[in-house]
């Protein structure tokens, strides 16, 4: 997985490819944390529309001194794919 950015603050964006799969992500910053909006998507280099893909939410934050993040894909009609969620904490 690679996560070049691109641009600049605010109006940039990250770039994710993970095998086939390149997405350009936004990074909004909210609630002590920030969360990740798909701008646009390719498969195999070809541009897709992003209603094809299944719906994101991703996001991580700080909670009870503690980072908390969460990935979460989900399909109309059909609910939750995958998620996964965690809290890290230094010791």
């Amino acid at each position: 997985m690679k996560l070049p950015a691109a641009n600049n603050w605010p109006d940039g964006h990250w770039i994710e490819s993970t095998g086939a799969m390149r997405l350009a992500l936004a990074v909004e910053t909210t609630d002590r944390g920030w969360r990740w909006r798909p701008l646009k998507a390719w498969l195999h280099g070809m541009r897709i529309p992003l209603w094809l893909l299944p719906r994101t939410t991703a996001y991580k934050r700080i909670e009870n001194d503690r980072y908390h993040f969460y990935v979460g894909f989900s399909l109309p009609l059909l609910g939750t794919l995958l998620s996964y969620s965690g809290n890290l904490s230094a010791d």
